[in-house]
């Protein structure tokens, strides 16, 4: 009887064992999985939208909480920013979009940005006062870099003509090659106000904005 109670141990031993090194393979391999996973959406989301700056100087997301001014960056027309409250600075908002140039082969190259796009929602009205900004990049730390801007252009963006606005940049700035980082190198940055349009004076006010972007055709 006390042999097979001996047995009886050992053979639970033998079986805890065995689970513990079949287990640990498959938890390394599903580790791996997942880590690989998730740097393959972080890489996809950081081509899709950069972790630049992007301002929202009316805090209009306080009003109401949909009203994000980082779903200006995210390229869904589902969902919007809309300006709720007036602004604390000179500007509604401001947006950094992309570098002029990025890394092939660890060499800077122009990247080959020709047009701003500005989407409008369908509602909105009034006059976007858009201006276009060359802005140092002289450090990707988005809190600790202190960069320096020159203003490129102005344009008055009249939305109720039309709710896509399609706006050459190369007609601003034309980039330069760099022979390293961060030599001309800059960020495409674009600051913006609304303004009411005295012909549409009487009618309701809503300033909505879906996508801004940058797109080489």
């Amino acid at each position: 009887m006390r042999s097979s109670r001996s047995f009886d141990s050992v053979f639970e031993k033998s079986i805890r064992s065995l689970s513990l090194i079949l287990i640990f393979p498959f938890t390394i391999i599903a580790g791996n999985f997942y880590l690989l996973n998730s740097t393959k959406v972080k890489i996809d989301k950081f081509s899709q939208q950069p972790p630049f700056l992007a301002f929202d100087f009316t805090n209009s997301y306080l009003s109401n909480n949909s009203s994000r001014i980082s779903n200006l960056l995210d390229k869904d027309p589902s969902t919007t920013w809309v300006k709720f409250r007036d602004s604390t600075k000179k500007e509604d908002f401001q947006l950094e979009l992309r570098q002029t140039h990025h890394l092939e082969r660890n060499k800077p190259k122009i990247s080959q940005w020709k047009y701003l796009h500005i989407e409008g929602c369908a509602r909105t009205l009034g006059n976007l006062k858009m201006t276009l900004v060359l802005r140092e990049s002289i450090d990707m730390d988005k809190e600790l870099r202190l960069p320096k801007d020159k203003i490129l252009g102005e344009q008055i963006l009249k939305f109720s003509e039309t709710k896509h606005f399609k706006i050459p940049v190369v007609s601003y700035y034309k980039p330069e090659p760099s022979a390293e980082f961060p030599q001309n190198m800059f960020i495409w940055t674009i600051q913006g106000i609304w303004t009411e349009d005295p012909e549409d004076i009487r009618r309701e006010k809503f300033f909505c904005l879906q996508d801004i972007w940058l797109s080489e055709n």
